[in-house]
């Protein structure tokens, strides 16, 4: 599993454990997983592509609600926004 997998499944895994990803958001979610899979090898005109592709689906996805963190580790809402910061240099 690559690393981008794996922090795409981290991710998911964490909006699932809050009950943000419901069983209509799991098409989505397993695109999110399908496209990260992909990126390895691709061209670089491919992942503009597949960028594209998984910032417009981790968009359509619930967000979890902003609440203060004392655990940088526990902050869930940022690992959306990591997973989106990934895809925004390509």
């Amino acid at each position: 599993m690559s690393k981008l997998v794996a922090k795409a499944t981290e991710t998911l895994d964490v909006l699932r454990d809050q009950g943000l990803i419901t069983a209509e958001h799991e098409l989505t979610a397993e695109l999110i997983v399908e496209l990260c899979e992909s990126w390895e090898g691709s061209t670089p005109n491919t992942k503009t592509a597949i960028s594209r592709e998984i910032r417009h689906a981790l968009a359509s996805l619930p967000r979890p609600e902003q609440e203060p963190v004392t655990d940088p580790e526990d902050d869930k809402a940022s690992k959306v926004d990591d997973l989106l910061n990934e895809f925004s240099k390509h």
